[in-house]
């Protein structure tokens, strides 16, 4: 009876510490909002309700797709190395009445890859016991952690360190950030790619074609 007793202490203690620890947590990564990992994604909760143009999607999409040519009312929610699960799930998030244009990249790959199991949704982990609909969504393709039923201080595994720094001193400001991270070529790559279009010579039958459609 007493090692049940003390078994049961044990549990609670255990239960309770791990509580105050997950909304010491929270109450700090709600802050951050810098950051490819949750800062991203906190900025995306932020503006997602309001905002007319989103953009979704892995890399291609973050480093290719300019919110601004969109308009004012434009965010690039891109992340690299996700793939349908993640962007899907986010897009069950927006507003169900608001008008809104949602622009999805999907790479072929995706469609017809037989050994996708969706495990790109572990990125929204971290939103598991604050967002209903990501926490449906993991649950319904089987990808929760058991053990986060219970110490839902796991949600945050991994991301202590980035949201600390972030919060501590953000990697830049969020307030003029829409989502977009173009690809910045070095003076080498520059030099290397006129010299490739130096050395090219074009096809004529091919040129006369185009300016026929004309």
């Amino acid at each position: 009876m007493k090692s049940l007793k003390l078994a049961f202490i044990i549990v609670l203690v255990l239960f309770l510490v791990d509580k105050l620890i997950f909304f010491c947590l929270a109450n700090v990564e709600k802050k951050v909002l810098t950051g490819e990992g949750v800062g991203k994604l906190n900025q995306f909760d932020l503006v997602k309700d309001t905002t007319k143009y989103i953009v979704f999607g892995n890399s291609r999409a973050n480093h290719n797709v300019n919110p601004e040519v969109l308009g004012k009312s434009a965010y690039n929610i891109g992340v690299g190395g996700r793939k349908m699960a993640f962007s899907a799930t986010l897009i069950q998030t927006l507003p169900k009445k608001k008008k809104q244009f949602v622009f999805l990249q999907i790479d072929p790959a995706y469609v017809f890859d037989t050994t996708y199991v969706g495990n790109d949704i572990d990125a929204l982990y971290v939103k598991y016991h604050q967002n209903k609909i990501i926490k449906s969504k993991i649950d319904e393709i089987h990808k929760e952690n058991v053990f986060s039923l219970f110490f839902w201080s796991l949600d945050y595994n991994g991301l202590v360190f980035s949201i600390l720094s972030n919060r501590l001193q953000p990697k830049y400001d969020y307030n003029h950030y829409r989502g977009y991270d173009p690809i910045v070529n070095t003076k080498e790559q520059k030099e290397m790619f006129i010299k490739r279009i130096n050395n090219l010579s074009y096809n004529k039958i091919a040129i006369k074609a185009i300016f026929h459609l004309g």
